[in-house]
């Protein structure tokens, strides 16, 4: 006797179901301190730590972590400010250190969420891919361009410290950072700190105050309790004027579709203008559907490998023209 649509899929429903009890079940006799959060915690919303098929770690502040001899791979969830870093770690060793940030996400997203897996598939690389701690904050809250709040006013500044961590134990030579919309925007953000870095984005926002306003008011509301004069102090809105902070000329892969003209008069052509002298940009036009279309994922696996491999040539094939020398 077949099964229908429905039973089937209500039988995928149930296996996935006992197997995450039985994770989490794990995970809690294997990792007690996932499940215990500080007494200063400022969680609201729903985390789905102990699904993970793998190794998971939890560490009480970025001091603990950093003193660490050694990062291995795995899931890890460093608490600050009474919010969770969450990030994981796809190998113990690599020369090249892949850095991914997701963008918005949808509302009923589990959290913490790990991008990049699909687009990394089959890179010689270590992928080190962050959640935003800020969406903890609040189930409403959809995009906070790992610009921290002000609970972790700083956490671009210790994101970058977690990652030249993580970068070392690996004995990584190079790191890639990668994120797309709001996800360029904090890779963008961290290529001052990071000697050794190249940024790959696609239609990334480069100031924050130039986004729309109703995603900019949700999140001062939620993340800096509405006190947008705090987070300007921070010098944490902007990779316009982040640029001034380089004493390096790092290189940028710039993907933008070409129907995002919002995009591209208030983000793309600042971030040129600014960037003229200060980096080497090439950019990669085409039209991918409209408004703020991604490209399609076979692009992003052979731009991140050409990078990889450094070889400027299938770069050029793929489109990337140099705008900034």
């Amino acid at each position: 006797m077949s099964l229908s649509y429905e039973q089937k899929r209500d039988f995928r429903r149930g296996i996935m179901l006992r197997h995450r009890q039985l994770a989490r079940a794990f995970a809690v006799y294997q990792t007690p301190s996932l499940f215990r959060e500080p007494e200063d915690s400022q969680l609201a919303r729903e985390r789905s730590v102990g699904f993970f098929p793998k190794i998971q770690s939890a560490w009480s502040s970025p001091e603990e972590f950093l003193s660490a001899k050694a990062v291995r791979k795995g899931v890890h969830s460093v608490w600050y400010g009474g919010l969770p870093i969450d990030f994981e770690l796809s190998k113990n060793r690599a020369d090249i250190l892949l850095v991914v940030f997701h963008g918005a996400l949808e509302l009923k997203t589990a959290l913490p969420i790990f991008s990049g897996s699909n687009v990394a598939s089959g890179l010689k690389v270590a992928r080190l891919s962050f959640t935003d701690p800020s969406l903890y904050l609040s189930p409403e809250l959809a995009l906070g361009w790992h610009a921290g709040n002000v609970f972790q006013p700083d956490l671009q500044a210790v994101t970058s410290a977690l990652i030249e961590k993580i970068s070392s134990s690996v004995g990584a030579k190079r790191i890639i950072l990668f994120g797309s919309s709001g996800g360029g925007f904090a890779s963008l953000m961290q290529l001052p700190a990071l000697p050794t870095a190249t940024a790959v984005v696609s239609n990334a926002q480069t100031d924050i105050f130039r986004y729309h306003d109703f995603h900019v008011k949700k999140y001062l509301n939620t993340a800096w309790s509405g006190d947008r004069e705090v987070f300007i102090k921070q010098n944490s809105h902007s990779a316009i004027q982040r640029i001034e902070m380089l004493n390096r000329v790092p290189r940028v892969y710039f993907l933008q579709n070409s129907t995002d003209t919002f995009h591209i008069a208030g983000h793309l052509n600042p971030f040129l203008e600014a960037a003229r002298g200060r980096m080497r940009v090439s950019l990669l036009t085409d039209n991918w559907g409209s408004g703020h279309v991604a490209p399609p994922k076979r692009l992003f696996q052979a731009t991140l490998s050409a990078v990889v491999q450094r070889d400027e040539l299938t770069l050029r094939s793929l489109g990337f023209k140099p705008v900034i020398g």
